[in-house]
């Protein structure tokens, strides 16, 4: 039997048309592929052959936060990393219980707040044979509230079922901007315990709030089915395990900000008021820039003091600094700001000496100082541009620590009394109005002039033009 032919314009249009379906396949892949690479999916497995203590306490654990209603999402880094570095989509013959029946003695979970946490939870987690410690402190979401009275809340259960321990981690909401957990006090926690506990992080277990609290962004979660055993996890794991190396959160000391202020009743209450509504905004929209481009700053000069002197923005400074490491930079870092209405009013130096940033808005600057490691030191730069000379302001080493100010999560120097010292001396506690920033710093230092040749370069000052939309 002879098949019909077909003109050659019709197998043509076929193969067209053909194409175009498998190019738009390919479009919708690679647009969905970045999120997916960091996204967890459910993983096959075979029943265990045998009792494993992890799986066995993993899964009654699980189990019962799904029976009592407890929003727990499992946050431990060994399985997490794990389920993400798994590529196939069968279980393996000669394997069972792939993730969850492994040799590790420590299991993170998070909730988020205490109220899904009832006693009819913990009651039947002990029926189950769970022995558990709670572990509590202040809750510094009232602090800042200038209230009296201490309020109390849970920062930790820990659980223990024949030699594992399961960790749940209460994180808090912090002014609708980012996570918050506490530190262990092992003071509530029995001595033999304590030590227990502690000797699992040293064969890499990670233990939340062994020794600070911990700050992270905000989180989407999705549920996921591992070894048979459902979670809820981080929906982008990648993110939040990228976090937890720098989750340090340092509180900031509003009994000692409340002390300052009783002592320095500020006659400009209502110019500094004024100050500080504005540069609230700079700096929670130069935050929000930087942020965006994954560039890790913090605050630095009269900024850093303002948090840690006063809890709050100085109301008669004027301006906002930012620090960041001059390796850090990018050339992306100016559009961005302008695109934001911060608009670059000075570049001094370059980025090999001194460099320094100013930005405006609504006639209030921000500055960037870019810092420079010199041994086990840090330094930034100071130009004077009516001269050329300039300045080096020397820092001793430190590193960074997430806190909350002015309702938004940023970094600070960990060390921060004595960064702050190496700049204010050790008179930081009092009031000071006349500052000259070449001369007062106790840290400064001459640091040679700018050839004349350079001028142009090294010292570029930019007019802003007002446009009157009216």
């Amino acid at each position: 039997m002879r098949l019909p032919r077909r003109s050659p314009a019709c197998v043509l249009g076929t193969l067209l048309a053909c194409s175009v379906v498998f190019l738009l396949v390919q479009l919708n892949l690679l647009q969905s592929g970045t999120q997916e690479e960091d996204m967890v999916q459910s993983v096959h497995w075979i029943q265990p052959k045998k009792t494993n203590y992890q799986y066995e306490a993993i899964s009654k654990f699980s189990r019962l936060l799904l029976q009592y209603r407890v929003s727990g999402f499992l946050i431990d880094p060994k399985i997490l990393e794990s389920v993400l570095q798994f590529k196939g989509s069968k279980p393996l013959l000669d394997s069972y219980c792939l993730f969850l029946c492994g040799n590790s003695t420590l299991t993170n979970y998070g909730v988020i707040s205490h109220a899904d946490v009832s006693k009819k939870f913990l009651n039947a987690a002990k029926e189950e044979g769970f022995h558990h410690f709670e572990v509590t402190g202040l809750d510094p979401r009232v602090l800042q509230m200038k209230i009296v009275k201490e309020y109390h809340i849970p920062y930790h259960h820990i659980f223990l079922f024949d030699g594992h321990v399961i960790q749940l981690v209460v994180f808090y909401m912090r002014s609708d901007a980012f996570l918050w957990h506490g530190r262990i006090d092992w003071s509530q926690i029995d001595a033999q315990t304590g030590v227990y506990l502690k000797e699992q992080c040293k064969g890499g277990d990670i233990l939340f709030g062994k020794s600070r609290e911990g700050a992270y962004d905000k989180m989407e979660f999705a549920e996921i089915k591992v070894d048979g055993v459902n979670f809820m996890v981080p929906k982008y794991p990648k993110k939040f395990l990228s976090q937890i190396p720098h989750s340090k959160f340092l509180e900031c000391n509003y009994q000692a900000a409340a002390k300052f202020l009783s002592q320095y009743n500020e006659k400009e209450e209502e110019e500094g008021e004024i100050f500080r509504f504005g540069a609230k905004d700079l700096l929670i929209s130069g935050a929000a820039v930087l942020d965006e481009l994954g560039i890790p700053f913090w605050l630095s000069s009269g900024t850093c003091l303002s948090w840690f002197r006063e809890c709050r923005i100085i109301g008669h400074s004027l301006d906002v600094d930012f620090g960041m490491k001059i390796e850090d930079y990018s050339v992306r870092i100016i559009p961005a700001m302008e695109m934001a209405g911060l608009m670059l009013v000075h570049q001094f130096g370059k980025k090999s000496d001194s460099f320094e940033l100013s930005f405006v808005k609504d006639k209030l600057k921000l500055d960037i100082f870019f810092f420079y490691e010199e041994g086990n030191t840090l330094w930034n730069g100071g130009t004077d541009t009516s001269t050329g000379d300039k300045f080096k302001y020397i820092f001793p080493w430190f590193d960074l620590c997430w806190t909350e100010f002015v309702g938004i999560k940023v970094r600070v120097p960990c060390q921060t009394q004595s960064y702050i010292e190496a700049n204010y001396g050790k008179s930081w506690n009092k009031k000071v109005t006349s500052w000259t920033w070449n001369k007062s710093p106790p840290n400064v230092r001459p640091n040679g002039r700018w050839p004349k040749e350079e001028w142009s370069d090294v010292m570029q000052i930019f007019e802003i033009i007002e446009v009157d939309d009216t």
